[in-house]
């Protein structure tokens, strides 16, 4: 199945083929600097979320906000979450049943973010599993439209 990266094990944080997680920062570092607009809000789902996260935290400059659905940080001893270097929205939106990457893992992403000197928020929803719902996608509006 394609996917951004390689998952060696289910484990929490993830253990990651980080070769192939660089392949990836480096396809959207190249798609940010083609982009003309002066600031972007990175958002994803699942993978896709743990890599807007792990871009958009090395992009201080051009990114205004990190949106999360079902997703995680990607770290390890080897690569911490890195520090705050400015104020941004992170914007963390998951489901309470969530099997595949258990909420756990964004109460943990939030935990080491906000140790590293972000301001993350979370947002669950009680029942949802590794999905997105119509009250979610309502709240995802209201923040990307709440952005400063």
């Amino acid at each position: 199945m394609p996917a951004w990266y390689d998952i060696l094990d289910l484990s929490h944080p993830r253990a990651v083929n980080w070769d192939t997680v660089d392949d990836s920062a480096k396809a959207i570092q190249e798609i940010l600097l083609a982009e003309t607009a002066p600031t972007v809000v990175l958002a994803g789902f699942s993978q896709g979320a743990a890599m807007a996260l792990h871009v958009g935290l090395g992009h201080a400059s051009r990114v205004h906000g990190i949106l999360m659905m079902s997703g995680y940080l990607l770290e390890s001893e080897e690569r911490p979450c890195p520090s705050a270097t400015e104020a941004r929205p992170i914007g963390l939106f998951h489901g309470t049943e969530d099997s595949m990457v258990p909420l756990a893992a964004a109460e943990r992403t939030v935990e080491a973010l906000t140790k590293a000197g972000h301001r993350p928020t979370l947002k669950p929803y009680a029942g949802m599993e590794h999905s997105v719902c119509d009250e979610e996608v309502r709240d995802v509006f209201a923040w990307l439209c709440g952005l400063p």
